[in-house]
């Protein structure tokens, strides 16, 4: 509900800025949504601030290193190709370096992943 009302009316007043309104008005109003939600999410299921933080760090942490070899790779070494293939190599880089990243260091979540998926298919 609360994004439901916030967001239109935070779009409402940054489009009178053009895009780049639009966009602030996203920039400033979504993270402030999201950390009511979440605070009222974390409250609810009795999780602290600081185990949901230690729970999340690990992806995030793989996330970023993500986003810096996919912007590395376009800005540095994918300059000659085209949008198609360019975007191709990108997203199947940052599909290896998530996973791979995954393995070493957030090994418990990839084994639910697996035994979800496993359990899903029997």
């Amino acid at each position: 509900f609360l994004c439901a009302v916030v967001m239109p009316i935070s779009f409402l007043i940054g489009v009178r800025f053009g895009i780049n309104g639009l966009a602030a008005a996203w920039l400033i109003a979504y993270p402030l949504v999201f950390a009511v939600m979440t605070w009222n999410s974390l409250r609810v299921i009795q999780v602290t601030p600081g185990e949901y933080v230690r729970q999340i760090a690990p992806t995030a942490l793989i996330s970023l290193v993500m986003v810096a070899v996919v912007a590395g790779a376009q800005k540095h070494m994918l300059t000659d190709a085209a949008a198609l293939p360019r975007m191709a190599l990108t997203c199947l880089a940052g599909v290896a370096v998530f996973s791979g990243f995954s393995l070493l260091m957030n090994r418990p979540v990839v084994a639910e992943l697996i035994s979800l998926i496993r359990r899903k298919g029997a």
